[in-house]
């Protein structure tokens, strides 16, 4: 047997190699005009021969670690030992390009060809330009309706086979270019043999699809390309879409093998700079069908009369606009019966043809009846094809509703709208023009104040899906305040004409007016607090994040319109079995029952901490759900209703999981329920007896995620030790152990027909194994943070996972690539699931700490529909060193000051784009320092409530913060940071830079304190070790080890010889900071302690915790001296006055409250205004009890 090959030296990660490849890529950008650089050019540049370029390049020899140095010193990079490594040590996916034999094609919004005419030579020319000649970009220009988008669509038809993908998308709805990247990007990267990282950056993102762009022959479409520029300006960009130049500058200019095909009505600046005759960038004019083309369209619309002679003249005049003459032929039939000598006589007056166009529009327009007007009218607003049953929900004139039949046939036979399958739409220039009209009409009737159209149509639908939604704003809404800006001069000038109108309604039949009017109000952001709605009609009126304090909508009529919900950070999620239900449970103990599209229908109440799982049972009858609190609940779903509580965990339970038994072991119960904990077991229960049948022990971490096997056979558990156990259910032995190099593994799920199990770790990877031979068969890459849930797709074919890093990706669980990435939450997403219905959407939902949950169409990774919550739960409070003004930071990514005398909030300081968790008086009391979830630190001016500097470096959310004591006037405190990427940071405040990096937990870092002197820096973490720290060197100096569960909390004594500490295990311990020996652990709390602080005379201890609950100590004794009862949600924070007369607690029920520290009296509670605070809705209309219960949580009334 020959021996194993031995491999000396290092080769690139993958980690490097992508990060020297988009260093490289940039830099022939910034100086080689995109071309590549050559081996010559790179062994110049880098000082290395050709032959150790090629490897470095490669990647599959090794070579001297001081060679890969120099090659990442040329292009501005330090080499880090995460960069390199030994082959030897290498275990990763093939890397082998995948040859992709069928072209991978995505034709979202190609056009049909069907009645294509003519235009032999433009595909031929155009065939010769992409393929023969291989251009890069090419332009086809011309006006509306000229035919542009069909002979794309007749072009890639004919063109396919010859690119690996293929990419159809249109911009008529101007999405903004971050979004469509988000979009496209993934589809280019699916030829790839392995998933490529998306860049957080945008620069980045276009990097990478250059590099798409070259390593696969792609053909993009970009239909519509006109509705990105500036109307206004020739050749400029509309704010917000410079990039779209970018992206033609790159692909017109780098060297690739792809090509980019654009209609347009108007020549982007790029492409006139760039193109030419021998270049490879074109463009080609379109002009009009000839003669013989024109007359075969016409033939498609039915029989005509008319000499050869007055054809020519026709079609001349129209310049064979295929558009044009389409409506020519319906206008003839409608208008001459047919006779071309008479459409002549109206043509005479000698139009431009484009404004022919939109004059024919206009007259067909002016022949329309009124409720055909209606009907196009509603088609615009609705923007995408639509159910004929659907625009009749629309309609409120019951007439209407008789005719729309009819009505829909009419406008047909006029060519003003198409028809796909039993949908209808309007082809985009009579969409654009049906817009433009609607928007002026409705202008029009504003500065009248005459409303009829107002009341008939809505000028967006707050129950639609997302992205339409979106749409209606940006192309409605937006326009429309535009207009009327011109007319009134000022926003306060329109919000005025529009409470003069509103003050005009009295109560009448139901119609849109209202709600129209409080749409623009509020994407207006006008102040409506206070404001009289009462027993008006309020129709589809989006107020999800309206102030609405002290609105009254008593007696109105709220059908169809859509309020916030009163969803806090949501961590779990689960579909019933038929689909019907969807379950979500959150950070404060509250589970939901919604329809699956979005309704709720039940809460249930009884978990006092996070819900961390939720599971249906497979007859639908049962929910089961794992909590913070130790504790395991199931629940009926027909009325909420907790039928038991099952008892054994001694911590957090993480995830629970049905599984139904049949058949073989008579003496096992129909129905087992297994649980995950963090006490390291897993236990299994009778669910109909609730008794604990069995606990498997094995694990040696927190155990994250288990799941049984679709037979029901095999139990799989993912833990923080790193491992998968698979467990044989009958005899509870543990059957393979498989080992993840991925961190703690958070998520796991079975495929459905079990022969594939996912799981999902710390370093953002998943993992695919086969599960019968116990081996990995890929690892996805993509995510930048941690994996917190993965599901398979009822067809198995999709995996869908969620990270901390606030994405979603949609995986091919066939080859592994990605998809797509989902993105709109703006916190982490806590858990993603797949309706088991099977469905041409592929429903998918979603739940994040963002306060939001959505539902996802899963084939295309559209956005249907976002419930989205407000809430303000405190995270962190915090005394001036004055005593006089508290500082609190809160889950609505707000810092507020509030004066402690009379409980007024003086200040809010916004900024943060998350949950603020930690903030830090300086000692000077000049700065507040706080951190968020959104990785970032914000210094802020206090006199003038302005922010004065962002720290960046963090890689995830910053979760502790602490100034060091002020020891001299000359000197400027330090500032420490602690974050979930299990680092700690030391800050100079003054030039906002990191002088040091603290390096040495190996998970989440919960807390950091500085001892009185400021010599220690003391940390605490979720790997249950808290370490002392030499601030002025970054040694750590020792490591006190005890709890047995993640520290959260600790502060040092006022003298600095004490530390004391909280964690998840329940315990105070009390700490010697000189020999580090636990002291005293002090016992009474009844869930995890979030907080603990010393009084400044260091004889009393605080202690706030999941329990709701307020502890006193005496350090002496170590007895809980007071219970401070009156929180109702969890007390995260709790902090003592400098004078040590007062002690503040902050809690997730929203408020903070003042304690007398002698008698343990609650002294004033500070709150903060709910989003509906004293909103009337008694009496109203619309409002299902689920909602009415939910509006009322967040402040409405019933007066």
């Amino acid at each position: 047997m020959p021996k194993a090959k031995r491999y000396r030296g290092v080769i690139l990660t993958v980690q490097g190699w992508e990060k020297f490849q988009a260093t490289k890529t940039q830099a022939e950008f910034d100086e080689n005009a995109g071309d590549r650089f050559t081996l010559e050019e790179l062994s110049e540049r880098m000082g290395l021969s050709l032959n150790t370029i090629a490897k470095v390049l490669g990647r599959s020899d090794p070579i001297d670690k001081q060679s890969l140095q120099w090659a990442f010193r040329a292009f501005g990079l330090e080499l880090n030992k995460n960069d390199y490594m030994r082959p030897s040590s290498a275990i990763e996916s093939s890397e082998a390009i995948v040859q992709v034999e069928q072209p991978l094609s995505d034709w979202v919004s190609s056009m049909d060809t069907s009645s294509f005419c003519g235009r032999n030579e433009e595909l031929i020319c155009l065939k010769q330009w992409v393929l023969e000649e291989q251009c890069r970009l090419v332009l086809l220009l011309g006006i509306g309706g000229i035919g542009k988008s069909t002979l794309a669509a007749k072009l890639v038809q004919q063109i396919q086979a010859e690119f690996d993908v293929v990419v159809w998308r249109s911009l008529q709805n101007a999405p903004p270019f971050e979004e469509w990247l988000d979009n496209v990007l993934p589809i280019l990267l699916r030829a790839q043999g392995e998933d490529i990282a998306l860049p957080s950056s945008l620069d980045g993102k276009l990097l990478k699809l250059m590099e798409g762009l070259r390593s696969y022959r792609c053909l993009l479409v970009l239909d519509n390309a006109e509705t990105i520029l500036n109307a206004g300006q020739i050749r400029q960009y509309r704010t917000g879409y410079e990039k779209y130049g970018q992206l033609f500058r790159g692909i017109g200019t780098a060297t690739h093998q792809s090509c980019l095909l654009l209609t347009s009505r108007e020549k982007p600046l790029e492409i006139v700079h760039l193109e030419g005759e021998a270049l490879s960038v074109r463009s080609l004019p379109l002009k009009g069908l000839n003669s013989e083309a024109g007359r075969e369209l016409f033939r498609y619309k039915g029989t005509f009369a008319g000499t050869e002679l007055e054809w020519e003249r026709l079609i001349f005049h129209y310049g064979g606009n295929p558009l044009a003459l389409k409506l020519v032929a319906a206008a003839v039939q409608d208008l001459f019966n047919g006779r071309i000598a008479e459409i002549l006589n109206y043509v005479q007056q000698g139009a431009s043809v484009f404004d022919d166009i939109r004059d024919l529009l206009q007259r067909q327009c002016d022949r329309l009846s009124e409720i055909e007007r209606e009907m196009l009218f509603w088609l615009a607003i609705n923007r995408e094809p639509i159910f004929l049953s659907e625009l009749s929900e629309d309609v409120v004139i019951a007439t209407s509703k008789r005719r729309l039949p009819d009505a829909i046939r009419s406008l047909r036979q006029r060519s003003l709208i198409e028809k796909e399958g039993e949908q209808f739409f309007l082809q985009p220039v009579v969409l654009e023009y049906a817009t433009d009209r609607f928007v002026q009409v409705v202008s029009e009737e504003i500065i009248a104040q005459t409303p009829e159209r107002l009341k008939t149509h809505a000028l967006m639908k707050a129950q639609a899906k997302d992205y339409i939604r979106e749409m209606q704003k940006r192309l409605i809404l937006e326009p429309l305040i535009e207009q009327l800006l011109v007319q009134f001069s000022s926003p306060t000038a329109i919000e005025q004409q529009l409470k003069a109108m509103l003050e005009q309604q009295v109560p009448q039949p139901s119609n849109y007016l209202v709600g129209n009017l409080l749409n623009l109000l509020v994407h207006s952001q006008s102040d409506l607090r206070g404001w009289d709605f009462s027993s008006l009609t309020v129709w589809q009126a989006d107020l999800r994040q309206a102030n609405l304090t002290g609105v009254n909508f008593c007696n109105a009529d709220l059908a169809k319109s859509v309020f916030a919900e009163s969803l806090n950070s949501l961590v779990s999620l689960a579909f019933s079995p038929d689909g019907r239900l969807l379950a979500s449970g959150d950070v404060d103990g509250e589970i939901c029952l919604w329809l699956a599209d979005g309704q709720q229908l039940l809460t249930l109440q009884g978990h006092p901490g996070w819900v961390w799982s939720l599971a249906f049972s497979s007859d639908d009858l049962l929910l089961g759900s794992g909590s913070s609190d130790g504790s395991v609940r199931l629940w009926n779903i027909e009325d909420g209703r907790s039928l038991k509580t099952l008892q054994g965990h001694t911590d957090a339970v993480w995830s629970v999981c049905f599984c139904e038994r049949t058949g073989n072991q008579s003496s096992e119960p129909a129905q087992i329920l297994a649980t995950g904990s963090e006490d390291r077991t897993i236990r299994l229960w009778n669910v109909q007896t609730g008794d604990c049948l069995r606990v498997l022990q094995g694990h040696r971490g927190a155990i994250h995620g288990i799941r049984f096997s679709p037979d029901g056979y095999t139990l799989a558990s993912g833990s923080h030790d790193r491992t998968i156990r698979l467990w044989n259910v009958w005899n509870s032995t543990c059957d393979t152990i498989l080992e993840d190099d991925s961190g703690g593994v958070w998520a796991i799920a079975f495929s459905p027909d079990g022969q594939l199990l996912a799981s999902g770790g710390n370093d953002g990877s998943i993992r695919l194994w086969n599960v019968r031979e116990k081996v990995c068969l890929s690892i996805l890459n993509g995510h930048t943070d941690w994996i917190w849930s993965v599901d398979f797709s009822p067809d198995g074919q999709t995996l869908a996972s969620s990270s901390n890093d606030g994405s979603i990706r949609l995986w091919n669980v066939e080859n592994g690539t990605c998809l797509s990435v989902l993105q709109g939450h703006t916190g982490a997403v806590r858990s993603v699931v797949f309706s088991p219905a099977i469905s041409d959407d592929l429903l998918l939902a979603s739940a994040s700490l963002d306060f939001s949950m959505r539902l996802w169409n899963g084939r295309d990774g559209t956005c249907l529909k976002v419930l989205q919550g407000r809430q303000s739960g405190i995270w962190s409070v915090s005394f001036s060193p004055n005593s006089q003004q508290i500082a609190s930071g809160s889950h609505d990514g707000l810092v507020r000051l509030w004066d402690r005398q009379n409980g007024d909030c003086l200040k809010v300081l916004s900024g943060h784009t998350n949950w603020v968790r930690s903030v830090d008086f300086s000692p000077d009391r000049q700065i507040l320092a706080s951190s968020s979830n959104d990785m970032q630190i914000r210094l802020w001016d206090l006199s003038q409530g302005t922010c004065l500097k962002v720290l960046q470096g963090h890689t995830s959310g910053v979760r502790s913060l602490n100034f060091s004591p002020l020891l001299t006037d000359e000197e400027a405190p330090i500032l420490a940071s602690g974050s979930f990427d299990g680092s700690i940071r030391l800050w100079d405040i003054n030039q906002g830079t990191c002088f040091k990096v603290l390096d040495g937990h190996t998970d989440w870092v919960w807390s950091v304190a500085f001892s009185p002197d400021g010599n220690i820096l003391a940390s605490c973490s979720n790997d249950l070790s808290i370490r002392l720290w030499h601030v002025q060197d970054g040694i750590c100096l020792k490591i006190l080890q005890g709890h047995i569960s993640g520290t959260r909390s600790l502060a040092f004594s006022p003298d600095g010889r004490f530390l004391v500490s909280g964690g998840d295990d329940q315990e105070v311990r009390l700490w010697d900071v000189q020999t580090g020996n636990c002291l005293n652990v002090l016992q009474d709390h009844k869930g995890w302690i979030w907080s603990v602080a010393f009084s400044p005379d260091g004889q009393v201890l605080a202690s706030g915790g999941a329990d709701r609950q307020v502890r006193l100590w005496d350090i002496r004794t170590g007895n809980c001296t007071n219970r401070l009862q009156g929180h109702t949600g969890w007390v995260s924070s709790v902090s003592f006055s400098p004078d040590g007369q007062v002690l503040a607690s902050g809690s997730q029920d929203r408020t903070i409250k003042l304690w007398d520290v002698k008698t343990g009296e609650c002294l004033k509670t500070l709150r903060v205004d709910r989003l509906y605070e004293g909103m009337n809705i008694r009496g109203a209309r619309g409002l299902t009890t689920a909602q009415q219960a939910t509006l009322k949580t967040l402040g409405a009334v019933e007066a």
